[in-house]
């Protein structure tokens, strides 16, 4: 390990490197694998050092893992996490909270927090790692990195530690969008024979600022103003940012989420409580408590989304893209306390509602000085588009 990788604590305890497969369109390029997607013959943390224990190691490498070997780019290190993914902080993981190398008094951001700082930090070219509710997009936005939390079903989910299994996607974060793009082509494996999307109008809903600091909200502006020029589309603010984000649908988001995490580890939580950051420890509690509720609940929850899913829809219908804030402000300190990180995480699960209520893709672009990371939203299956502006920003020199 060398010194920067130790003052980045990028790396699970259980780390590795291996090798490309061959060469390849990746060859020269490594990759950080955040410590829940399989390696044969290792076994995942999965953010705790309980789950190690109580685990035994895969036998198989994860398919979205092997397309990227065999295209020939290396394992760099296997990175931390926060435990079972289930937080957006970037500070509930094993040992020392990886290094935010943008902030470094900050937090990464979760939680893809190691494969986030070991991308930022040089340690290595692409971050692999895994968006229920904002795992790619909150620590790309926090380190100043691109990122893609794809449309949902896009990627190969085999292998992958599952969280909330309707919502999970896996996603990748890079310095470089042309990278970040040929990553996520050869993981979606190139058989989508749809026809191709493109960003004819940007959608904003000025009204989001108001949840936002003024530094980003100028940010999110100069973001917004920029793109336009580069995609050559006009900028559509009629939008209200209420008709689509709101505490409703942030609860019903929350309430589908925490019952598939409890089903998916309930069993296994209620036998080790006591493993648990309290923050995390008491998310759970909540998904053991929104998991009793009558199944009338529960199918009214089903309906809510299928209905948001609906709406979100026809505002991304006919190549729009809707341009939103990732993060309220710069990412936490690394010393604020409880209710500060809950109060962020709140807020931002709020922003990041959205996607993942929909099933569509998101992309984060950095500002101008990659101090706010923006969020880009649009249709189903329009991650190519997203892509494709992505690199187009950055032609421009604004990121």
């Amino acid at each position: 390990m060398t010194k920067v990788e130790e003052d980045l604590h990028c790396w699970v305890p259980t780390s590795r490197t291996r090798p490309p497969y061959q060469d390849g369109p990746l060859s020269g390029h490594s990759i950080a694998v955040k410590d829940m997607v399989a390696i044969a013959g290792h076994t995942s943390s999965y953010g705790l050092a309980t789950w190690r224990s109580t685990h035994s190691p895969s036998a198989a490498t994860a398919p979205v893992l092997e397309r990227l070997l065999d295209a020939g780019a290396a394992i760099a290190g296997l990175s931390k996490l926060d435990e079972l993914a289930y937080s957006l902080e970037g500070n509930t993981g094993e040992g020392e909270a990886p290094l935010n190398p943008r902030y470094p008094d900050r937090f990464t951001g979760g939680s893809s927090s190691g494969s986030a700082s070991a991308v930022a930090g040089g340690a290595a070219d692409i971050g692999l790692g895994t968006d229920t509710a904002g795992s790619i997009r909150v620590p790309s936005a926090a380190c100043g990195l691109f990122g893609l939390r794809p449309t949902h079903g896009m990627l190969d989910t085999a292998g992958v530690l599952p969280l909330a299994p309707s919502f999970d996607t896996v996603g990748f974060l890079c310095a470089d969008p042309g990278l970040l793009t040929r990553s996520f082509a050869i993981a979606a494996g190139g058989g989508d024979e749809r026809p191709r999307t493109e960003i004819s109008r940007i959608r904003f809903p000025e009204d989001c600022l108001s949840m936002v600091s003024e530094e980003a909200a100028r940010a999110i502006r100069m973001t917004v103003g920029t793109l336009s020029e580069v995609l050559g589309c006009a900028v559509d603010t009629s939008l209200a940012f209420a008709d689509f984000v709101s505490e409703t649908a942030a609860s019903v988001f929350a309430n589908l989420v925490d019952r598939e995490i409890w089903q998916t580890h309930g069993a296994w939580v209620r036998e080790h409580r006591d493993a648990f950051h309290p923050l995390i420890a008491g998310r759970l509690q909540h998904a053991e408590e929104v998991s009793r509720v009558s199944e009338a609940e529960k199918r009214a929850d089903e309906q809510a989304r299928a209905d948001y899913r609906e709406r979100l829809n026809s505002i991304v219908a006919d190549g729009a893209a809707v341009v939103l804030p990732i993060m309220p402000h710069l990412p936490p300190s690394r010393h604020a306390d409880d209710q500060e990180l809950e109060s962020y995480r709140l807020t931002t699960f709020f922003l990041t509602a959205p996607a993942g209520l929909s099933g569509c893709p998101q992309l984060v672009v950095p500002s101008r000085g990659r101090a706010f990371g923006v969020g880009i939203l649009a249709g189903h299956y329009a991650d190519a588009a997203l892509l494709d502006a992505a690199v187009r920003y950055t032609d421009s020199g604004s990121a």
